[in-house]
Order: C-alpha cells, then structure tokens, then sequence
C-alpha cells in the first residue's frame, strides 16, 4: 500500500480487523531518501519513470456504477506497488534499514483510533481549565467525537475545538452563549445536546490534566534534541521527519521529565542513532 493510515482507519471502522505484515512504499521510501510524503504519483516517476493520469482524481468516486476510466484509473494507481516493492526493499536491505523500516510499520498497524474520551488531552489551552471545566470539557469533546462520527463529518464540521473551549469555562452552559457563538444553523441543531453534555460533564472532576506549555528551558533541550536529529538524519540521506517531528520529541522530553527515560519509540532503532545524545541534553532538569 501506499500512505496506508487512513485505509487502515476505515478497515478498522467497516471491518473491525487491522491488517498486518504491511509494506507501505510511501513509509519505505522515507528511509531511504530524504522525502517522507512523497505522493504515489511521484514515487512511481521517480523510480519507475512512469507518468500516471490524474483526470479522475476529483471525480465523483461514491457514483454507481464506476465509469470505465474510473476503473482503469483505481487499476493503474496500484499497478505499479509491486514493482516499488522490489526496488524499495532492495535499497533498505543494501543499507540495512529493513528492521528500522519493519518496526515503524508495527507501530502503525497497531495504532488505535482516536479515544473519545481522551481527545480533550490535546485541546488547546485546555491546562488553564480547572477540574469541574475539564470535566465539561471532555463530555463536549467525547459528544462531538460521537456525533462526528455519526454523521460521516470532520470533528470541525461538527463544532470546533476552540468552541467547545469556551463552552467548557462556565458553570452552566446557556442557549444564549451557544448562539454567541456557533452560526444559528448549528445552534439550532446542537444546543440541546452541548447544554445535556456540559451539564453531565461539569458534575465530575478529572484526573488527567493536559500538559502545561513547555518552559523556557524544556523549550531549549526540545531544540537541541531537534538539532540532533536533523543532523543524523541528513548524515544518513533519510527523511528528518522520521527522527525529528515535534511531536515525537517532545512526548520524548515529558516522558523523560516523568520517568528517567526515554520514550519508546526512541528506545529502538532511533534509540542507536540519537540515544546517547539525547540522554545528554535531558539529564540535566531544566525549570
């Protein structure tokens, strides 16, 4: 497959199954050049020499039944992985990433969705709430996940997060201020059951409280981790984003910070390339 997470989102929600023992040529390829996103069409010209049709890439795909150019479309748009296989997999076995590659691929086909639940961790400026608005913000969160999902929408769609924010911060949530808000269509649709779920929420406290911004000084081990990074990752001809991504680092720096270690993806194969450095810069605490 190629860029395979949101095909294994929707197998896991129509078939409730998780495929295993995936190449992803988009994922492979990162390792063995400095391009992480590179798209199929590009993949394909830049090792195969080949040049894919793109007229039916904004069709109408949910029509039935398929046009004949749709179908032989679908057709050559995988035609061509076979082929990306055996090239990619002879450059990662030449340089000795084929286990780097693998345990990245594991990761992913064990990746779960998003926890309804959980999505309020990663709201922003969610820290500033007290415990009863947390609480009302992670019934708001958990509805619109729900009602998401429902619908077949984009969670923004829905409502956004910097809505259900402010919703979140008084005591008790009014059809006034949702009107204030929200355009009067979504008003209308939704009130009644933002009102229901912060009501519910605002009752209970939580425990899990998202994490406050970095300070100054985590903000500057985060640089040198990324430094770090950069470098290893261009002395190695790979993609950065593989050792480097923000988000990756500094989960890297807050589990440290918590535990004295260093996270788990960076416990493996990223663990032997920056592993030492890495423990370097975040064993001295920084306030």
């Amino acid at each position: 497959m190629h860029s395979c997470s949101e095909d294994l989102e929707l197998i896991a929600h129509h078939l409730g199954v998780r495929p295993t023992n995936l190449f992803d040529t988009q994922i492979a390829y990162a390792f063995v050049s400095e391009h992480l996103s590179i798209s199929y069409a590009n993949l394909v010209n830049a090792l195969l020499g080949l040049l894919l049709p793109k007229q039916q890439v904004r069709s109408d795909w949910l029509r039935r039944p398929l046009s004949e150019a749709q179908i032989s479309y679908a057709c050559e748009d995988v035609a061509s992985l076979p082929a990306l296989h055996r090239l990619i997999s002879g450059e990662l076995e030449a340089k000795g990433r084929r286990g780097w590659f693998r345990e990245d691929m594991a990761l992913r086909e064990a990746a779960s969705t998003t926890d309804a639940d959980r999505y309020y961790m990663g709201v922003k400026g969610a820290w500033r709430l007290n415990g009863t608005q947390l609480g009302a913000l992670k019934a708001l969160c958990a509805w619109r996940e729900r009602q998401a999902m429902a619908e077949d929408r984009p969670r923004n769609r829905v409502v956004w997060d910097e809505h259900l924010l402010k919703f979140a911060r008084p005591a008790k949530l009014t059809m006034a201020l949702i009107e204030a808000r929200l355009p009067r269509r979504l008003a209308r649709c939704y009130g009644e059951s933002l009102i229901a779920a912060h009501g519910e929420g605002f009752a209970t406290t939580v425990e899990a409280t998202p994490p406050r911004p970095l300070s100054g000084g985590q903000a500057t081990q985060l640089k040198q981790l990324r430094k770090i990074a950069l470098n290893r990752a261009a002395s190695l001809g790979m993609a950065p984003e593989l050792l480097s991504r923000r988000r990756d680092l500094e989960a890297c720096l807050r589990h440290h910070l918590a535990t004295g270690e260093l996270s788990a993806p960076y416990q493996g194969w990223r663990g032997a390339l920056v592993g030492i450095e890495f423990a370097e810069v975040l064993g001295t605490w920084a306030p």
